[in-house]
């Protein structure tokens, strides 16, 4: 999980792992950083290691050649352009510096402020079709789309594995 400060990854993790509202639920920097969620889908268990990274150890983890990681999970706030500008930075570099073919997310979260929206769905979907990358609006304070995100890092972990295997 990586994305700017304040953007929700820890929320989506919570969410991840309880189905509790998550107004009600205090957040620590203290927790684990580290989250594995169980995942049955089409009749096959998967294990999901999460990371939430802070920002101050993105770079060590783009310039690692770590092979346990299959995808990346990139979030950002609908609500705040730089948010957004960051993940499309996270983006350029996974692809274009570092070459990777491994899964990539974009998880635009906190989408029940539509109201106060800096983000538009046109700069979202174009990042996407430019990078291979899939992406979904959720809001990780309202349970909204979560489930789905989930299945669907599942799904293109899965997909992006049967690729790499060819």
């Amino acid at each position: 999980m990586l994305g700017d400060t304040g953007v929700g990854k820890t929320a989506l993790l919570q969410q991840f792992m309880t189905s509790e509202y998550m107004g009600a639920i205090e957040t620590s920097f203290d927790d684990d950083c580290e989250k594995t969620v169980s995942v049955l889908l089409d009749g096959e268990e998967t294990m999901v290691d999460f990371v939430d990274v802070r920002r101050d150890q993105v770079g060590l983890l783009l310039q690692s050649t770590n092979k346990h990681v299959e995808g990346y999970v990139l979030n950002f706030s609908i609500t705040e352009h730089t948010s957004f500008q960051y993940v499309h930075d996270l983006v350029y570099e996974i692809r274009q510096e570092r070459g990777s073919s491994k899964a990539v997310i974009l998880v635009a979260n906190k989408s029940d402020l539509v109201r106060s929206r800096e983000v538009t769905e046109e700069e979202l979907y174009d990042l996407c079709q430019s990078n291979d990358c899939k992406y979904v609006e959720v809001s990780a304070a309202l349970n909204h789309k979560v489930d789905e995100l989930l299945v669907g890092i599942v799904k293109q972990i899965r997909l992006n594995s049967k690729r790499e295997k060819k």
